[in-house]
């Protein structure tokens, strides 16, 4: 739930794109990978839905897109 300001015309997404750096990961990430998105104050599972690449793993970064799992959330760009 979001309190703002009106002129602001806030919309929910249910999918979002994002820039990834796989830090540590024990397993190999690639489409309908799900895990939990932590992006300030959201906390929910996602699945990605596409990527730049076919697979990533441990050092990789890329460029994939996400789509929310229970709920659309309002994310603002950037």
């Amino acid at each position: 739930m979001l309190l703002l300001e009106r002129s602001l015309q806030p919309k929910c997404s249910w999918e979002f794109e994002g820039e990834v750096v796989i830090l540590h990961h024990s397993t190999t990430i690639k489409l309908e990978y799900q895990s939990v998105v932590h992006c300030g104050v959201i906390r929910q599972a996602a699945k990605v839905v596409s990527m730049n690449r076919e697979v990533m793993r441990s050092g990789d970064k890329g460029h994939l897109k996400f789509r929310f799992l229970i709920a659309a959330e309002y994310i603002k760009p950037g």
